[in-house]
């Protein structure tokens, strides 16, 4: 760690900023990762491989303290620290009155506006890695392109992260962004794959629009005459491919059935 944010984020990459932690990041290398045995050894070793600011107030508070009445850190690690944040700080205008500081004298109008639309699309675009375009298929013909099937629990929304505040702009999905591209030219199916906590997948009933025939049976080789046969359902819980679907009841009584 010391050489990633030392050597090539402050030296090669002359970065001038500060590192912050995640949110209980330097708690870990006691409780998960087991790589220290104190939170003062977890501070030492945080704040020496070039961790300015910790998410929180747990190692960064009282055992960085600690670490340094015990000398484990000494006053250039700290100044180090102090100088990255209190630089970016000042920077801000955060020691300034309100007066002199000129980022509060940006509306709150501009969030969200034209130019700012503008340049996360310019952001989005250029983040993007193409890993194969076989068949050039990209970009979209909606001449040559009959039906398009979009796949994924989060294509059809668009997920925030947890430091994420309310859009005021209305966000675009990338399931909305194909359904806009191929205008209805194309047809577009959406088939949202939901990961259950055992492993099976859970397909709801909207991914079968025109129904889903349905034979259950008592044995998992699926033989015999199936006991039930319904043209829909609501909730299937299937296993991978090549394999039969188990369909459970309210009573959670297991059955095996086959789709068709």
């Amino acid at each position: 760690m010391p050489w990633l944010l030392q050597k090539v984020l402050r030296q090669d990459w002359g970065f001038q900023g500060y590192v912050v932690s995640d949110c209980g990041g330097p708690s870990l290398l006691v409780n998960a990762h087991k790589y220290v045995k104190t939170k003062e050894a977890a501070a030492t070793l945080s704040i020496q491989a070039g961790l300015d600011l910790e998410c929180g107030d747990d190692v960064y508070d009282e055992y960085l303290l600690n670490a340094y009445k015990q000398y484990m850190v000494s006053d250039a690690d700290i100044d180090s620290a102090a100088y990255h944040v209190l630089t970016a700080r000042m920077k801000l205008g955060l020691f300034d009155g309100t007066e002199r500081n000129p980022y509060t004298k940006i509306s709150p109008s501009v969030i969200g506006s034209k130019e700012h639309q503008q340049i996360a699309l310019d952001a989005a675009r250029e983040c993007i890695v193409l890993l194969k375009n076989k068949n050039n298929m990209l970009p979209l013909n909606v001449n040559k392109v009959k039906s398009i099937a979009v796949v994924g629990i989060n294509a059809g929304k668009c997920e925030f992260g947890d430091y994420s505040g309310a859009p005021v702009v209305d966000p675009v999905s990338i399931l909305q962004g194909i359904k806009d591209r191929a205008s209805d030219q194309v047809k577009v199916v959406y088939a949202p794959r939901k990961s259950a906590a055992d492993g099976l997948e859970l397909i709801q009933g909207e991914n079968f629009p025109e129904g889903l025939k349905a034979e259950y049976f008592e044995n998992t080789a699926l033989e015999g005459t199936p006991k039930v046969r319904k043209k829909k359902v609501g909730l299937i819980l299937s296993l991978p491919i090549r394999r039969p679907i188990l369909f459970f009841l309210n009573l959670r009584f297991p059955f095996v059935g086959r789709e068709s």
